[in-house]
């Protein structure tokens, strides 16, 4: 199979920037029925219970656990 690419439409997103990289976060909230890949028949599948599953599980969360500095890289 090939790529298939698309969006998520519906999102929202919070990054705290602290001095302590410790003291650092972010947290994200997607909404699964905004995705979009451009073709209905497909983006229907992928809301139903064959993959997101939008009616029980209507969100994505993300939150770090935490934030690590790599000095040296881009």
């Amino acid at each position: 199979m090939g790529k298939v690419r698309g969006t998520f439409e519906e999102f929202t997103g919070f990054v705290t920037a602290a001095e302590r990289s410790s003291d650092c976060s972010a947290t994200a909230t997607i909404a699964m029925s905004s995705v979009n890949t451009g073709v209905r028949m497909r983006d229907d599948d992928l809301r139903s219970a064959n993959f997101f599953d939008v009616d029980r599980h209507p969100d994505m969360i993300f939150e770090s656990t935490g934030l690590a500095v790599n000095d040296g890289l881009p």
